[in-house]
């Protein structure tokens, strides 16, 4: 496998972006939410997954499959500490949706005192591991309750996964096992059950992000240093794949993380 240099820029090592990347297994976890619906047609009620993407002030985003609050008359969002938030038809909370690839961002105001300030956001850098087939996932849904298993099959506009999920598992988040970076989020319940590739998860993140003038991406962590640090993109040659590595490194023996 072959790569090559294509870009290198020197950047400060402190960016101005939302937050510091931080990819844990517990963060994944802090940031699970639950989502009921009451359907506006009467239909029955429903439940699935979201998980918070970003916090600015009082301001929470949770980002969930769009089925899953769609058409609702009332959602209850509601905290890993049980904590309810209550929408009617005079509040809107999605803030941005893509219903052919069932994605949805909420917004949601909470007061500092509440518990939905306690939760932990799940960090989505721009950049991603590249992965295949075989590689190895876990998830968590409302119900705290963990999922691991392989990816089966991946295309253009879906990733078929290797583990069933269920009902209330739709807008659960897909992690890679090695490196605790989102890749996915699943969609389809049911056998088999199926994920959103993560450009179309970007492409939303993306408009989100222009369009309400805030910045969801965390940060690269590049530790703390006192210079100035080298970026550099890596990608492979002869290659379809759209997702590149970069690798953030500090050359100078002065630019050390602390």
């Amino acid at each position: 496998m072959k790569f090559v240099i294509i870009l290198l820029l020197i950047v400060n090592a402190r960016l101005s972006v939302a937050s510091e990347c931080n990819f844990t297994k517990g963060n994944v976890e802090a940031s699970i939410v639950q989502i009921n619906k009451t359907p506006s047609n009467g239909g029955s009620p429903g439940s699935g997954t979201g998980f918070v993407i970003y916090k600015e002030n009082k301001y929470v985003y949770i980002l969930t499959a769009y089925h899953v609050v769609a058409d609702h008359l009332k959602l209850i969002i509601t905290s890993k500490s049980k904590t309810d938030y209550l929408e009617n038809e005079n509040e809107n909370i999605v803030l941005k949706h893509d219903d052919k690839n069932d994605l949805a961002i909420l917004k949601i105001k909470f007061d500092k005192n509440d518990d939905f300030n306690k939760t932990q956001v799940l960090n989505i850098s721009k950049e991603t591991d590249i992965y295949d087939s075989t590689d190895s996932f876990y998830s968590f849904n409302y119900k705290n309750d963990f999922k691991d298993g392989t990816i089966s099959n991946v295309d253009v506009n879906k990733i078929k996964l290797g583990k069933q999920f269920f009902s209330g598992d739709s807008g659960s988040p897909l992690l890679l096992s090695k490196s605790h970076k989102l890749f996915s989020i699943v969609t389809k319940t049911g056998n088999p059950s199926i994920g959103v590739p993560l450009v179309f998860i970007k492409n939303l993140i993306t408009n989100t992000n222009k369009e309400n003038k805030i910045q969801i991406y965390c940060e690269p962590n590049l530790g703390k240093t006192s210079c100035n640090c080298p970026l550099i993109k890596l990608v492979e040659e002869n290659s379809d794949r759209r997702l590149v590595e970069e690798e953030h490194n500090c050359l100078l023996n002065e630019c050390k993380t602390q």
